[in-house]
């Protein structure tokens, strides 16, 4: 049970060590042929008509298995077919139970500026490339699964400290699942492009100048590095400004990955972590400024750094992110 101890929530490690190793079996299980996908699909499928977060730990999971490294799992046939299925079981669970207790999706604030982007999206998609239509049916994809999380969330259905814990798996995993490949032809895209294309027992080394960008145990290097910008922003919101008892694992794993962002050498990753960042800093600091405690006044230099220190600040942003997914 996830519980409150000295102003600060305690993360029981045997329920993060669960998550981790579900993830990771489920991973190793698709390693060990291209048929075993298929199982882990049907488990899947059966995990996510059970209940609304296991609906979202699912989709989750098939996330990484889109978007898994080559040499860990190919892109079958079965899995690019078969992984509507669970799509479409966990979002209708999640959908469903949102329905079912009365919720209006449409008033959830964090919904709304979702399907604004969608929107924007579509419409630069229907400029740079009408004619595809598979910009569209990511687009749809996302909208609608990004919509079941978050109506999820809002309603309750799924407890918001438990996936604070299954997201905490997820970075945990990523991470330090490709250290390994670190050492391994296979965790570079030049690299694996050679591999793909030469023939057996044919394979060239590839000199250090040509090598691409680190992707671990994601299929590209531009996969690793948005993923890793997410993962980083996700760590140093909960390093900073959450009041979740897991700081030691955040800080190896933020440092980690940032290195891993600098190896995947992706631009637009970087570029995203940096802006993510600096908003999260300019946030926190507007709600210091409008939530000034009792007694003290911003002529005091050593409120701010005392803020910091106690977690007055990871306070604001608690408070905050309970109302943001207040109905409406």
């Amino acid at each position: 049970m996830i519980r409150q101890h000295a102003g600060e929530i305690v993360i029981p490690w045997k329920v993060l060590l669960k998550d981790c190793a579900l993830i990771s079996v489920m991973i190793g299980v698709c390693a060990i042929h291209p048929y075993a996908v298929l199982a882990v699909i049907a488990v899947l499928v059966v995990l996510s008509l059970r209940s609304t977060l296991f609906a979202v730990q699912a989709l989750s999971i098939l996330f990484l298995l889109i978007y898994i490294n080559p040499a860990i799992q190919l892109q079958t046939p079965q899995l690019l077919i078969f992984r509507w299925a669970v799509f479409f079981a966990a979002t209708g669970r999640i959908f469903l139970t949102v329905l079912s207790k009365g919720g209006a999706i449409y008033q959830v604030q964090p919904i709304r500026y979702l399907h604004i982007f969608c929107g924007l999206a579509l419409v630069t998609n229907f400029i740079a490339n009408p004619a595809s239509p598979v910009g569209y049916l990511k687009l749809f994809a996302f909208a609608f699964g990004a919509t079941a999380i978050l109506a999820g969330a809002a309603f309750n259905t799924v407890s918001r400290d438990r996936l604070f814990v299954w997201l905490l798996a997820m970075c945990v995993v990523i991470v330090w699942l490709s250290i390994p490949f670190l050492a391994t032809p296979a965790g570079y895209f030049s690299k694996m492009r050679q591999l793909e294309i030469a023939d057996a027992g044919d394979y060239v080394e590839v000199s250090p100048e040509y090598l691409g960008g680190f992707m671990g145990i994601l299929g590209h290097a531009q996969s690793l590095g948005t993923v890793s910008a997410l993962i980083c922003t996700f760590l140093f919101v909960t390093i900073f400004f959450s009041k979740y008892r897991v700081r030691w694992i955040a800080i190896t794993t933020f440092v980690t990955c940032l290195v891993m962002l600098y190896l995947s050498k992706a631009r637009t990753g970087g570029l995203a972590f940096m802006i993510a960042g600096g908003v999260v800093m300019f946030v926190a600091v507007l709600g210091a400024s409008c939530d000034e405690p009792p007694g003290n006044s911003h002529n005091d230099p050593g409120w701010p750094r005392s803020a910091w220190r106690t977690g007055g600040w990871r306070d604001r942003h608690r408070q905050g992110s309970q109302g943001l997914y207040r109905e409406r």
